[in-house]
């Protein structure tokens, strides 16, 4: 009981804290279309309807993505923090016009594609969706089962707006 008071009086002050992720580009649109995505897919993360994407899904070895993060020790808003954000240009996944980012299983470093500033000008949705999709990948979800598509669809369900 004492944890959860707890984590109702800490959970404003987590939700409010400045976001800053650690983007590797010399793109100056790119770096700011990350640090927006990343602010409002944190702000969705500190919201429990959203959080819960973590015990959704699990990694090969049958673990849920919540006890990954809980072994790290880590909110799914910290980990997103702890997480580097590369350009994708020259990266092979990013030459599919539509693919906003690329990582693999398990991976610190998220490859962000050119397309990803477009989608956070377009659809402002779209790109913290696919930062939370990406930060899945990072605690160990692979693909195909389940596909891309339907990663995206269950974020966008629980985090979407």
């Amino acid at each position: 009981m004492a944890s959860l008071a707890l984590v109702a009086l800490v959970a404003p002050f987590i939700a409010s804290a400045p976001v800053a992720l650690q983007v590797r580009s010399r793109n100056p649109m790119a770096i700011a279309a990350i640090q927006d995505a990343g602010r409002s897919a944190a702000e969705r993360l500190s919201e429990p309807g959203c959080a819960r994407v973590f015990s959704d899904f699990k990694d090969a070895d049958g673990r849920t993505l919540q006890e990954r993060l809980d072994a790290l020790g880590r909110s799914g808003h910290a980990h997103l923090q702890a997480i580097y954000f590369y350009d994708g240009a020259n990266r092979r996944g990013c030459q599919r016009g539509r693919t906003l980012a690329v990582t693999e299983p398990g991976s610190v470093v998220v490859h962000v594609c050119p397309s990803f500033v477009f989608s956070q000008r377009q659809d402002p949705d779209q790109a913290p969706v696919a930062l939370i999709h990406e930060l899945l990948h990072t605690l160990g979800l692979g693909e195909n089962p389940p596909s891309s598509e339907a990663i995206t669809r269950h974020v966008r369900a629980r985090c979407g707006r």
